[in-house]
């Protein structure tokens, strides 16, 4: 007998119980600080100074005078930045990929466009400057790209933009001393730049990282042998090449100088060893945040204002055509570039080891098979360059200045200043990273790192005190001030004793951090 089955007869006008669907969809958390931050900026900075500009340089009269605008534009980028690397809803990220394929376009457009003075005369320096605005922003659109195509596409379009920067940059220099200090120094940089995010984006392991990263590499050793070859063939006049004994101080020094920047850096994009793999993540760690746009805009637009007030005393209002020497001497030594270094320090190192320690990320690194040493030297390494590009601005804007002066000036004391910054700038990160090591709070990282800055630039003060002038002190707060090393590199010298001090005293704040990692195992 069969039997009929039993169904419970759905009552159309009785609510049901909706059908679950799982996985729930999940949806992405709206970023509204990041928003409101990029519009004001937009609004309130990067329009109304952009129009200022241009208004100034087609002599249209306009209510904002052009270095207010320049500021509010600078200003408003970073705020733009920032919305850009917080924001990855798909319409924003593609509007600020155009962003930044405009500007590039903009570069290209002031290099082929004829002037008065010549086809590419225009390109300094608003199209030097439309290439440094457009890396970023690409930087950020391709990191945020989550469909392939797109992503591989901005992969593509900053790596040939590298490359025929750094082609002109390297090649033309190398034929034309003139145009290597204007026009090939600054192309070449740019064109490391590009390449290096290239092969960032890409990542050491695929096909273009590690091609891109070889390229580099194998262009700064080509570049920096031909320069050493080259200066030496001008020096003595072999092979019938012209007797130059200046070469290698006018254009020799700086073509090695790139070179093994290229050098080092396609190594360091490509090497799998562990010092270079951290150091990697911990550049990646500044560049995958706000932070390391934001610091590197702030600083350029204090040295824009350091130029600004350099040019107006020299020139005395009417714009740079006298030039005193000695020149950089005038330029450096001041006010802004003491609070440049005493916030700059900081800023850049105080979340180096708070911050992992804050997130129990450090735990997890000190877990895996890596050396103390290690650790401590990759986080000092990425800060450093962090330090170094911080102060990039302050020796280009010298080239704008060289540029509108029509003036020649010296400016070898610049490269031993930028030693002695290096050797006192390596003493001052090694300090704030002892700092960070010692605590899981930024901010008391930061004071505590501001604080010995503060210390370092009271030697350079108190020595000048009649009770100390008089005594044994004197000689020792001269060797550990680095405004003394300054002041002597800036007049051309490069006192051994103070060199070897501050390099001592780097050495002492790195093996104090590497005992003070080596003390958490036994807590």
């Amino acid at each position: 007998m069969s039997s009929e089955a039993i169904t419970e007869k759905k009552d159309p006008d009785r609510w049901q119980t909706p059908q679950e669907i799982a996985p729930s969809v999940m949806r992405q958390d709206v970023p509204t600080t990041a928003r409101i931050i990029g519009v004001a900026a937009l609004v309130f900075g990067f329009a109304p100074g952009l129009l200022a500009i241009v208004f100034d340089k087609t002599g249209t009269g306009a209510r904002i005078p052009v270095g207010w605008g320049m500021f509010m534009a600078m200003v408003g980028l970073a705020g733009m930045l920032y919305h850009a690397a917080r924001d990855t809803e798909l319409e924003i990220r593609r509007a600020y990929g155009i962003f930044a394929l405009v500007w590039l376009i903009l570069a290209i457009a002031h290099a082929v466009y004829p002037t008065e003075a010549g086809v590419g005369r225009g390109f300094l320096p608003w199209g030097y400057v439309s290439l440094l605005v457009g890396l970023p922003f690409a930087l950020v659109y391709a990191r945020n790209e989550d469909d392939p195509v797109w992503r591989q596409r901005a992969i593509y379009i900053v790596g040939a933009t590298g490359v025929v920067l750094a082609g002109f940059g390297l090649i033309g220099g190398s034929i034309k001393a003139d145009f290597l200090l204007s026009y090939g120094l600054l192309l070449s940089l740019a064109g490391l730049a590009y390449l290096s995010a290239t092969a960032g984006l890409s990542g050491s392991e695929s096909d273009i990282g590690y091609k891109t990263g070889s390229l580099v590499a194998a262009i700064g050793a080509l570049v920096a042998l031909a320069a050493i070859g080259r200066s030496l063939l001008a020096t003595y006049g072999w092979l019938g090449v012209p007797k130059d004994p200046r070469y290698l101080a006018t254009s020799g020094i700086l073509l090695v100088g790139l070179g093994l920047t290229y050098a080092i850096v396609g190594v360091s994009l490509i090497s799998d060893r562990q010092f270079v793999v951290l150091m990697r993540r911990e550049l990646a760690s500044f560049f995958c945040s706000p932070l390391a746009y934001i610091i590197l805009v702030v600083f350029a637009v204090i040295a824009w204002i350091g130029y600004a007030i350099f040019a107006w005393g020299v020139s005395g209002g009417d714009g740079p055509s006298q030039l005193p020497e000695p020149i950089i001497y005038r330029y450096v030594w001041g006010f802004i570039p003491i609070v440049f270094a005493v916030l700059s320090v900081p800023l850049l190192t105080m979340r180096l080891f708070s911050e992992e320690k804050r997130t129990q990320t450090l735990e997890v690194l000190m877990t895996v098979p890596v050396e103390d040493v290690s650790v401590v030297l990759s986080k000092f390494a990425a800060a450093m360059i962090m330090f170094v590009l911080a102060w990039l601005p302050f020796g280009l804007y010298l080239i704008a200045l060289r540029i509108e002066g029509g003036t020649p000036f010296d400016y070898r004391p610049l490269v031993s200043f930028f030693l002695a910054l290096l050797i006192s700038g390596s003493a001052m990160i090694a300090m704030g990273l002892f700092f960070s090591s010692l605590t899981n709070n930024q901010l008391a990282s930061g004071v505590l790192t501001a604080l010995g800055m503060i210390v370092l630039i009271g030697f350079h003060i108190i020595k000048y005190f009649s009770v100390i002038e008089r005594s044994n002190w004197a000689p020792f707060l001269t060797h550990f001030s680095f405004l003394d090393l300054w002041g002597s590199a800036l007049r051309g010298q490069l006192i051994l004793s103070e060199v070897i001090s501050h390099v001592s005293l780097a050495i002492f704040w790195l093996f104090a951090t590497v005992k003070v990692l080596e003390a958490r195992k036994w807590l």
